[in-house]
């Protein structure tokens, strides 16, 4: 059954923890051995958990239901809760003044975006080719590699362009392209030819790395060096829920019976709100 897709992740991560033990040797670093802030881990822990729960489960349970309404409240309660004990504790989970720069945070809401649309192409995608064009779950995915296949080639050159001309060209560019792509995979849906979902989904698969790659150099650069460990997990995190809530997008537009169109448009107008934000942040001093 699909149950056992999860189960492939397994020998991935083992091939690579073993990789990882056997080559990744770290220089001696002398550093004080620090306190972990149990307290934050909690209430980060809580209130991402309650949030993720709500959004995720919203559509089974209902978004009326006390449950998810309870959950949602709770969640964000408790990270009210988690960024003010941080902002007060002498050595935090995180430092949540690296927020204020808003450099920083509009590199964050990039990656929230762009974790969107490639939740949004990742899941509902396959989900049309299936309920729409008849395709096999095997084709269905098959469908959609073209759209990853770029990425290996690409991220490269999109790394290598953000050295040659700093971030904010490639990422800004890259934002800007991948919501004209995503929007065009909704526009060619209604045309139920799979044929055409072809071009827009190479273009999004070219573009895609550009809004990604470089803007881990912006986030990076708009922090002290020892904070980017810290910001490594942020990064990761922020992603994470970015994922959530395309998927928790996609699922409510479906059950509202807008169809799959509505869920295109909507992450490329997410993309676009973004590049709106980052556009006067970005500098050549971020990138």
């Amino acid at each position: 059954s699909w149950r056992w897709i999860f189960w492939i992740n397994l020998p991935i991560v083992l091939v690579g923890l073993s990789v990882v033990m056997a080559l990744w040797r770290d220089p001696p670093v002398k550093a004080e051995r620090t306190k972990i802030d149990k307290t934050g881990l909690i209430l980060g822990l809580l209130g991402l958990t309650a949030l993720v729960f709500g959004l995720m489960e919203g559509s089974g349970y209902g978004w009326r239901s006390p449950v998810i309404a309870g959950s949602l409240l709770f969640g964000l309660t408790g990270l009210i809760a988690f960024n003010y004990y941080e902002a007060r504790h002498p050595g935090p989970l995180i430092d949540t003044t690296l927020f204020r720069n808003p450099a920083f945070t509009a590199s964050l809401l990039n990656f929230m975006v762009t974790q969107v649309s490639k939740f949004v192409v990742a899941v509902f995608l396959p989900l049309y080719l299936q309920n729409k064009l008849g395709f096999s779950p095997f084709y269905a995915g098959l469908g959609i590699v073209i759209a990853v296949l770029p990425f290996p080639v690409l991220s490269v050159l999109a790394g290598s362009a953000a050295d040659k001309y700093g971030s904010r060209p490639p990422v800004l560019w890259g934002l800007t392209a991948t919501a004209i792509a995503t929007a065009a995979i909704g526009a060619v849906l209604s045309l139920n030819t799979y044929l055409f979902l072809v071009p827009a989904l190479l273009v999004w698969g070219l573009t895609m790395p550009y809004a990604m790659i470089p803007n881990t150099r912006v986030a990076m650069n708009t922090v002290p060096l020892d904070k980017q460990g810290e910001v490594s997990g942020v990064i990761m995190t922020i992603r994470l829920l970015g994922g959530t809530i395309g998927v928790t997008l996609g699922s409510v537009l479906l059950s509202l019976g807008i169809g799959y169109t509505a869920i295109f448009f909507a992450a490329a107008a997410m993309l676009l709100a973004a590049f709106a934000f980052s556009l006067p942040f970005f500098d050549r001093k971020t990138s």
